[in-house]
C-alpha cells in the first residue's frame, strides 16, 4: 500500500507518504496565505500547532510530522518551524517541506519565537496570532497564558491580530491533492474494517480485535501518532462510547466501532455497528431513526446547501423517534480529527446524568477576549456546503445513556454530491 504510484516520495526527501505532497501544492498554500496577510495587512504570522483542533495549522503550513510544534511565517520570506530540541534541525528538515526552516526553543517558546519575528524584521510589524482564541472544542485557544504575555512583552512595539479565522478559511476546501490523502486514509480504514469483521466470533476479546485490525492498517501505511486511537465497545449497559476493553463478545451482541485513520496527516473516520448474529429487538428501532438520518443527511450534502439545513438532517430522525445524541452528527475533518464547520453535539433529551452542566459566564465575556478576535477579519458568513469539503457523518440514536447504535461513513462532496468512501459504513451490519 505504501509503493502506491500516487505517493512516492520526491528524491532525495524521507520515504515517508506525507512527502508525496508536491512543492506545487506547498506553493498553493503558502501564496494563498500570503494573500490572505496582504488581505488583512499582516506582516508575520505566529501559528501555535498544540492541543486539541490546533496542530493541523502548522502541518498544512510547513508538511511536517504528527507532532505538535509552532511555527513563524513571514509574508516576505519563508516559514521556520519550532519545536523543543535544537539537535533535532536535521529530522525536521528532512521532514518537513523544502524551505521550511527549523529553530529549537529549548522549552522557551515565547523567546524563540520573539527572536525569529525580530530577525525577520517585524519587532514593530502587525504579527497575526492562530491559536489564542480557538472556536467550537478549541473555543479559549491553546497558547498558554505566560507564553503570551512574555510574547507580548518581548515585542512592546508589536500589533497583534487574530488570524485564526484566515487558516480555517484556507482549510476548508480541499485541494486535489488533499483528497488523494483522504481517499488513501479511507481506503485503509476500509481494509481495517474487513480484519475486524474476520476477527468477531463470540469468545474474542474486544481488545483482540482491536490489535487486529490497528495491525492492519499500519501494514497498510496508516500513520502512527501520539493520538492515535479508536472507539469500539460492546454489550449493553455499558457506557455508550468507550475504548476496547478485555470484555469477550458475546453472541447478539452489537459491536460499535469509531475508527481515526491516518494517512499522510489526514484523517479517516468512518464509523461502524456490526451485530454478531440477527440484531436484538430492542435496537431495531434505534438502527432504523439512524438509516434514516443517514440518508437525509447525504441527501443534503450538495454544494450551496446552507450549514443549518445540514444540521436539521442530521438531527430529525433521531428525534422524531424520541432519542438524543451527545455527540456531533456530521463535522469536518482532514489534518485535524474534528475541523469546522461541524453540527451541535447534543440534541434532544438528555438523561440527568448527561445533560451538560450550565457554567454561568464565558470566555467571551472577557473585554481582553473581545478586544482580541474583534482584530480579526470579522464575523464569517454562515458556512455553505462546497465541493472539496471533506466530511465525517456519525449519526447516532442513544436511549436511556444505555444502549446506542451509531453509523456513518466519510465523504467527499463534488459537484453533483456527496463521494461516499466507507460503503459498509452506511448501515448496521449483520453477521
Amino acid at each position: 500500500m505504501v509503493a502506491d504510484p500516487r505517493f512516492i516520495p520526491r528524491q532525495g526527501r524521507v520515504d515517508d507518504p506525507h512527502c508525496a505532497l508536491s512543492l506545487a501544492e506547498r506553493d498553493r498554500r503558502w501564496d494563498a496565505l500570503r494573500d490572505g496577510m496582504d488581505r488583512l495587512g499582516l506582516d508575520c504570522l505566529f501559528v501555535w500547532g498544540r492541543a486539541r483542533g490546533q496542530s493541523g495549522n502548522v502541518r498544512w503550513i510547513d508538511n511536517g510530522d504528527a507532532g505538535e510544534r509552532c511555527l513563524v511565517f513571514p509574508r516576505r520570506a519563508d516559514p521556520v518551524t519550532l519545536w523543543t530540541l535544537g539537535s533535532w534541525a536535521r529530522w525536521y528538515e528532512q521532514s518537513c517541506w523544502e524551505g521550511v526552516g527549523y529553530a529549537g526553543t529549548e522549552g522557551c517558546e515565547s523567546v524563540a519565537v520573539a527572536a525569529l519575528i525580530g530577525e525577520f524584521g517585524h519587532s514593530s510589524g502587525t504579527i497575526g496570532v492562530v491559536g489564542l482564541a480557538g472556536a467550537g472544542i478549541a473555543a479559549e485557544g491553546s497558547i498558554p497564558w505566560f507564553t503570551w504575555e512574555n510574547l507580548r512583552r518581548l515585542l512592546p512595539h508589536a500589533r497583534f491580530r487574530d488570524a485564526a479565522p484566515l487558516l480555517r478559511e484556507l482549510r476548508m476546501v480541499k485541494s486535489a491533492e488533499e483528497l488523494a490523502l483522504v481517499g488513501k486514509a479511507a481506503e485503509i480504514a476500509n481494509l481495517q474494517f474487513d480484519a475486524a469483521l474476520r476477527m468477531m466470533r463470540p469468545g474474542v476479546r474486544e481488545r483482540d480485535v482491536l490489535v487486529c485490525m490497528e495491525s492492519a492498517g499500519l501494514a497498510a501505511g496508516a500513520e502512527q501518532a501520539g493520538d492515535f486511537w479508536t472507539n469500539l465497545c460492546s454489550g449493553k449497559d455499558f457506557p455508550t462510547n468507550r475504548r476496547a476493553s478485555d470484555r469477550r463478545l458475546q453472541s447478539g451482541d452489537l459491536l460499535q466501532m469509531g475508527l481515526y485513520t491516518r494517512f499522510g496527516g489526514y484523517w479517516a473516520h468512518p464509523h461502524y455497528a456490526i451485530s454478531l448474529g440477527p440484531l436484538d429487538a430492542e435496537y431495531r428501532p434505534l438502527r432504523d431513526a439512524v438509516f434514516e438520518g443517514t440518508h437525509d443527511l447525504l441527501a443534503a450534502l450538495h454544494p450551496g446547501t446552507p450549514w443549518r439545513e445540514v444540521e436539521r438532517a442530521a438531527d430529525a430522525a433521531v428525534l422524531r423517534a424520541g432519542y438524543y445524541h451527545e455527540i456531533t452528527q456530521i463535522h469536518a475533518l482532514g489534518l485535524d480529527g474534528s475541523e469546522p464547520p461541524a453540527a451541535p453535539m447534543t440534541a434532544g433529551t438528555l438523561p440527568a446524568r448527561a445533560r451538560r452542566r450550565r457554567f454561568e459566564g464565558s470566555v467571551r465575556d472577557l473585554p481582553a477576549w473581545r478586544d482580541f478576535t474583534a482584530t480579526g477579519p470579522g464575523a464569517a458568513a454562515e458556512p455553505t456546503v462546497q465541493a472539496g469539503m471533506v466530511l465525517a457523518l456519525e449519526v447516532k440514536a442513544t436511549h436511556e445513556d444505555r444502549i446506542f447504535v451509531e453509523f456513518g461513513p466519510q465523504v467527499i462532496v463534488t459537484p453533483d454530491g456527496p463521494r461516499v468512501l466507507n460503503p459498509d459504513a452506511m448501515d448496521l451490519v449483520e453477521l
